[in-house]
């Protein structure tokens, strides 16, 4: 077994993925990416394959806690460079940060401004009462409800 990431697989594994794109989208011509997230596709897979390459090999040769703390910091970047890329993507895609279609979101927001005005015996029949519609979904609203109860108004956007 190879300890790492060659980089002839990694080479190869990005000519497969440059060579089907363009005969899926044609196969598939009603459901074809957009220009932009065909270019935004190809940048995250050259960067995965080349930088998987790249840091496994190099890698190998660490001791245990440097690799851990460079496995946290990339961890930690990757995440970091995630949340805020996708939020300026979506904001300036849709107005609304992380997401398309945001209805689910947008109503536990609504609900949570609502029972945020109502009193606790009403937010709790709300959530716990016999004709609830379960705990499943209640997570954010009742979270947000909780925070403007004890910290107030400004919490709530």
């Amino acid at each position: 077994m190879i300890p790492f990431l060659p980089k002839q697989i990694a080479h190869r594994a990005i000519f497969v993925y440059v060579l089907a794109l363009p005969f899926v989208s044609l196969l598939f011509i009603n459901y074809a990416m957009k220009f932009g997230y065909i270019i935004m596709g190809t940048v995250w897979v050259l960067g995965f394959f080349l930088f998987t390459s790249y840091t496994s090999k190099n890698w190998l040769r660490i001791k245990d806690g440097v690799f851990v703390k460079y496995l946290l910091i990339t961890a930690f970047s990757l995440r970091l460079f995630w949340v805020i890329g996708s939020y300026l993507f979506y904001l300036q895609a849709t107005g609304i940060p992380f997401e398309f279609g945001a209805a689910d979101s947008i109503g536990y927001h609504k609900e949570a401004v609502w029972l945020a005005s109502e009193p606790w015996s009403t937010v709790w029949r709300y959530y716990f009462g016999p004709n609830s519609y379960g705990i499943s979904d209640v997570g954010y609203p009742l979270y947000l409800t909780v925070l403007y109860k004890l910290v107030g108004p400004s919490v709530i956007v």
